[in-house]
């Protein structure tokens, strides 16, 4: 792994601190003002947000389009950004009405769209449930002539809800095999430090939760550390030495 973006739910960090940061387009497009990044970062669709509480997009892909140009001009550094693409969890399908084809399509579509729109900026993403979706949506891309051995990253989601760690570090090695490099989108510290060498990126906000579980760090006088830059960078170094261990 090449890089580990810390989730981060307060965009504002980004103007202070160098680390690379993972920022929901669901924050960001709440800003007024945008302020230069210190550092690299990558932006998320909002997608699984969206889709769990909506069932469906509250913004359009024009606008989408209007927003990430804006953050590459006010922000800068943005190294890449995921399309507006369709999770396949269980309760997602569930809660749209779709199928998992209809959920890889339309993830696709969006994907061409923004790419001719933004440019290379957006970066294609796997969408699937079980092995073999993964492996078809692959072929879908290709009916589109996009050879995802040949992009610099694809994103891989619908991994960071699954309990079985064995999932998911299935998924990357067949994934991997098939010559695809890698950005796994929340996923687990447990996978992550057994298939850490077989991906390019990843990204989490566990630490927010963990945070929430427990009492303050000392000195500080927040009730909780779950929106604490000291606490996330904390948590990012520890997690990134159990890996390198």
């Amino acid at each position: 792994m090449k890089t580990f973006y810390l989730g981060a739910h307060q965009p504002a960090w980004m103007k202070t601190c160098n680390v690379p940061f993972f920022v929901s387009n669901r924050r960001m497009r709440k800003i007024k003002k945008v302020k230069p990044s210190q550092g690299p970062w990558v932006l998320d669709s909002g997608g699984f947000s969206e889709l769990t509480i909506h069932g469906k997009w509250t913004f359009t892909k024009e606008e989408y389009v209007q927003e990430i140009k804006r953050y590459q001009e006010k922000a800068g550094n943005l190294e890449w950004a995921a399309p507006m693409d369709w999770m396949c969890e269980p309760n997602i399908i569930q809660k749209t009405g779709k199928s998992v084809e209809e959920h890889q399509q339309l993830t696709i579509e969006n994907f061409l769209y923004l790419r001719e729109n933004v440019g290379n900026i957006v970066v294609p993403v796997l969408q699937g449930w079980n092995q073999n979706d993964y492996l078809k949506h692959i072929e879908m891309y290709e009916k589109y002539n996009v050879d995802l051995t040949k992009e610099r990253i694809t994103g891989i989601g619908s991994i960071c809800r699954r309990g079985q760690t064995e999932n998911i570090i299935n998924i990357v090695k067949m994934l991997h095999k098939e010559k695809i490099k890698m950005h796994t989108f929340g996923m687990k510290g447990s996978a992550l430090k057994i298939v850490h060498h077989l991906i390019e990126s990843s990204d989490s906000m566990a630490w927010a939760m963990r945070a929430s579980r427990e009492e303050p760090m000392p000195g500080h006088p927040h009730k909780r550390c779950s929106s604490c830059l000291e606490y996330a960078l904390i948590w990012r170094e520890k997690l990134l030495e159990k890996i390198h261990e």
